[in-house]
C-alpha cells in the first residue's frame, strides 16, 4: 500500500477458504518530523559538501541513494536533483554539473554535484574526460566552474599533468580517484 498523506485511510478486501469476504479499514497517520535545516540535512545525506558543492559521490551513484538518505532521516525535507540541462532527476547516475536543491525549516540550498574526473558531466571517467584535461592544459580547451574543479583530481589548485595522469590510470584500472 503506499501512503501519500499524513492521515489516510485503506481498505483491504478478505476472502476466506469458505467465500466469505470481510472487509477491514486500515488507517494510517503518518506523525509530523520535526523540522530540520539544511545543513542538518547534509549532514544526515551520506556525502561531503561544502558551500557551493556536494562531493564524496563515486562514480555510478544513482540520485534515488541521496534523496532516500535525506528523507529517510527526515521527511520534512524537500530534494531535488537536476541535469545540468534542468531536466528533473529521479532515477539516474549523479553526473558533473547536476544541480541539487534541499528545502530546509531555514529555506532552500543549490549545490552543483562534483565527480572529481568527471569533466565532460556525463557521469563516467573516461578517455573523454583525459582528453578535455590534457586540451585544457595545452590551451586548445578553456574549462571553467565546476568542470574545471572536476580536472583537478590532485585538488592542488591547478589543473597539470598529474590530474591528467591520474585521470589516465583510472581508466586504465591502475588508479581510483578519490571523491
Amino acid at each position: 500500500v503506499s501512503i501519500n498523506s499524513n492521515n489516510q485511510s485503506n481498505r483491504i478486501y478478505v476472502t476466506s477458504q469458505n467465500g466469505k469476504t470481510r472487509v477491514y479499514t486500515i488507517n494510517f497517520t503518518r506523525q509530523a518530523s520535526d523540522k530540520i535545516t539544511v545543513r542538518e540535512a547534509m549532514n544526515n545525506s551520506g556525502f561531503k559538501y561544502n558551500d557551493n558543492y556536494i562531493f564524496g559521490i563515486d562514480v555510478g551513484t544513482n540520485v534515488s541513494v541521496l534523496i532516500g538518505n535525506i528523507r529517510s532521516y527526515n521527511n520534512s525535507v524537500s530534494v531535488s536533483v537536476k541535469s545540468s540541462s534542468g531536466a528533473s532527476k529521479t532515477n539516474d547516475i549523479f553526473k558533473t554539473g547536476d544541480t541539487v536543491s534541499i528545502t530546509g525549516s531555514d529555506g532552500t540550498k543549490e549545490y552543483k554535484v562534483l565527480i572529481y574526473g568527471d569533466v565532460n558531466g556525463d557521469g563516467k571517467i573516461s578517455a573523454a574526460d583525459y582528453l578535455q584535461i590534457k586540451d585544457s592544459i595545452m590551451g586548445k580547451y578553456n574549462l571553467n566552474g565546476v568542470y574545471l574543479k572536476a580536472a583537478d583530481t590532485s585538488r592542488d589548485g591547478k589543473i597539470t599533468a598529474a590530474d591528467y595522469l591520474q585521470v589516465k590510470d583510472s581508466i586504465m584500472g591502475k588508479y581510483v580517484i578519490k571523491q
